[in-house]
Parts: C-alpha cells; sequence; structure tokens
C-alpha cells in the first residue's frame, strides 16, 4: 500500500535555493535554473487532448480543474479546451498533441512514487542574463495509473468514501506546472522567507506545493497561483487589472541579440525520500535533499 504522502514531479526545472533543510550540489552550468517559462504562443485556450482511457468521473475531474484555473483569474481567461483523444503517450519527443494521460505503464526514469508528471518541451533564450527564459511550445500530463501492489488509488466521486488521493487535486497542480508555474518552496521557515509560518498554513497560500498528502483536497488555485499567472500573461492588464502594463509584457520574455534559442527538455523529479534531481537533456545538472515533514 502506498504512503499517505507522495510527490508531485515535473519534466520543468524549479527553484530550490539552499537552507538548513537542504543540501545540495551542483553541475558546472551557465543556465538560470530559476527561468521563469511561459507558453511562447499566448493565444489561448490551449487544446487538449484526453485519454479516453479515463472513465467518465476521471475525465470530468480534468475538465473541472480546466475551468477552476478560469474561474481563478476571474473568467478573463480560458486557459484549456477539451476533447477526447487516444493513451499514445511518449515522454521522449514532441508528437504535436498537447495531451492528459493515464500512464499505466510508468517511465523507467521517473520515481514510482510521483503521482503525476508533467513534460514540458520549449527552447531557453537568453541564457546567463538576467532575463533568461522558456519557451514552452508542448506541454503533456502523465497520471501515474501503473498497476502493481504499490499502485495509486485516486477519489473522483466526493461520496464520502475515501478511495485515495485526490484527482483533482493532482490535476489542478499539474495543470499550473501545463501553464508555466513552478513549485513554491518547501522550506517555507528559510531566514528570507517572505513570512515566517507553520508548513501548513504557507502551503495553503499555494497549490503549487511539491507534495500532497492522500487527506489533501485542494481544488481551487490561491493566491500566489493567481498572482503568478496574471503576471506572467498580463490578464486583466494594467495594475488595477493584476497584470503589467501592455509595455511591460511586451518587453519580456524575448530573445536578445537575435538569439535563436536551444531546444531543451528539462526534468525535475522529487522523490518521495526528499532526494531531488534535475536535468536538462538527460544530463544532471543539479540534486539536493530536502527533509519532507
Amino acid at each position: 500500500m502506498r504512503p499517505l504522502l507522495s510527490v508531485l514531479s515535473l519534466f520543468i526545472v524549479v527553484s530550490c535555493n539552499p537552507s538548513p533543510e537542504v543540501t545540495e550540489s551542483n553541475s558546472t552550468s551557465n543556465i538560470n535554473e530559476e527561468a521563469p517559462f511561459i507558453w511562447g504562443n499566448k493565444t489561448f485556450p490551449k487544446a487538449i487532448k484526453i485519454s479516453t482511457a479515463f472513465s467518465a468521473s476521471e475525465n470530468a475531474s480534468v475538465t473541472e480543474m480546466g475551468t477552476a484555473w478560469k474561474t481563478a483569474v476571474s473568467d478573463d481567461k480560458t486557459f484549456f479546451s477539451f476533447a477526447a483523444g487516444n493513451n499514445n503517450y511518449d515522454i521522449t519527443d514532441t508528437d504535436g498533441i498537447l495531451g492528459v494521460y493515464k500512464a499505466t505503464t510508468w517511465p523507467s526514469d521517473v520515481s514510482e512514487d510521483a503521482l503525476a508528471i508533467t513534460q514540458l518541451f520549449g527552447r531557453r533564450f537568453n541564457v546567463g542574463k538576467a532575463n533568461e527564459y522558456v519557451s514552452i511550445v508542448e506541454a503533456d500530463i502523465l497520471v501515474n495509473y501503473k498497476p502493481g501492489p504499490q499502485a495509486f488509488t485516486y477519489d473522483t466521486l466526493d461520496n464520502g468514501i475515501d478511495e485515495g488521493f485526490d484527482l483533482r487535486t493532482i490535476v489542478l497542480h499539474e495543470m499550473g506546472h501545463f501553464l508555466g508555474l513552478q513549485h513554491i518552496p518547501t522550506y517555507y521557515d528559510r531566514p528570507d522567507a517572505e513570512s515566517h509560518m507553520n508548513r501548513d498554513t504557507y502551503k495553503a497560500t499555494s497549490v503549487m506545493y511539491p507534495s500532497v498528502s492522500a487527506s489533501e483536497n485542494k481544488r481551487i488555485p490561491q493566491a500566489k497561483d493567481i498572482a503568478a499567472l496574471t503576471s506572467k500573461y498580463n490578464i486583466g492588464g494594467g495594475s488595477g487589472g493584476g497584470g503589467v502594463s501592455a509595455i511591460v509584457a511586451a518587453s519580456r520574455f524575448q530573445p536578445m541579440n537575435n538569439d535563436p534559442g536551444k531546444n531543451v527538455k528539462i526534468v525535475i523529479e522529487l522523490r518521495a525520500t526528499g532526494e531531488c534531481i534535475h536535468k536538462e537533456d538527460g544530463a544532471v545538472i543539479r540534486r539536493h535533499h530536502l527533509n519532507l515533514k
């Protein structure tokens, strides 16, 4: 039987700064691991294919969480549209399809303790500069349905019976990654944190905390998530609408000096042991360990 705490992994880089709870090592690299991620084509909604392998209640869980992200920004932007698709997921290359897949086989190079992964393919621009960023061109979400004695179970019915991890909670988190949001830091009590609060209170400020327990139910994007999303895509426009000015928005996330960029597939995996491994194009560029409390 699975432990009550598991982790959410994603195929992108996230910010993991040192703290008393973290030990880490880095390989030599001039990339900025904190560089933001944004869809190069900012046109929404993104057309998502939901695998027909999902049951009706599982499918509903996915579409409802797509609506939750729209509701979070006061219906100013519809981020996703949904249609049925096959279950032919591929984590090695792009296929031109943006999908949510029921993964009954799990990638051998991803921890079996990961409930779900989001893989992003894109181009990294302005490496080594203050405005370095990754432009997303394709993304997929895979939910771990690998069978066996260590299989995860998921709750979708809201019938008062505890049937496992809340699927809506997991999908909402992965959709955040799909849109370019990164994990909030787990080290909430670090000296330069914006405030000192207990872990549960801190986790409540965002759905992008990188671990989830079987008892958690988080189906509504929170303040940190909404602020990050409105700023990234200039939703609402101007300071009064929660976004940045059109002039500032137009100047962000642009290649410098005709930089052609570099195709990248970036992987991060947070294991149940607390080990966090960062990879770019298959090479480990950073690893560290934090204590999951």
